[in-house]
């Protein structure tokens, strides 16, 4: 790259270094939150508490918090329970992102060899 063109070469390069990975920073975000709805919705549908194991669960908690909560024990048991699918579906989410970016990752890896070296100029001192 000449020298009188440097300045804004490196300028145009960090606009879209910065661009790119803003891109990629809502895209990430976006495909996350939608896959929390995605999990949440799928973890709740067998959140019923005509289930017995639900009850039992409900139940336990509720005889725990009474006394923490008095006469507001089944509704702190409810929260605890909704609670614990959020942090579930989160947790699942971060593994599907994580899943995504390592296969990026590894998809980039078979794509290198592909890449061309640039090519060596000579710049002389004058210019």
């Amino acid at each position: 790259m000449p020298q009188d063109k440097l300045k804004n070469a490196a300028g145009l390069y960090n606009l879209t270094r910065d661009l790119g990975g803003a891109i990629v920073l809502a895209t990430i975000g976006t495909l996350m939150n939608d896959r929390l709805h995605f999990h949440w919705n799928r973890l709740i549908e067998d959140i019923n508490p005509a289930r017995p194991v639900v009850q039992h669960f409900l139940d336990m908690q509720s005889g725990r918090l009474e006394t923490l909560v008095p006469g507001d024990a089944g509704r702190a048991a409810v929260r605890l329970l909704a609670n614990l699918v959020q942090r579930e579906a989160l947790v699942m989410t971060y593994n599907d992102a994580l899943l995504l970016i390592g296969g990026l990752f590894v998809a980039a890896l078979f794509v290198m060899p592909l890449v061309r070296r640039p090519r060596a100029t000579s710049v002389s001192p004058g210019h």
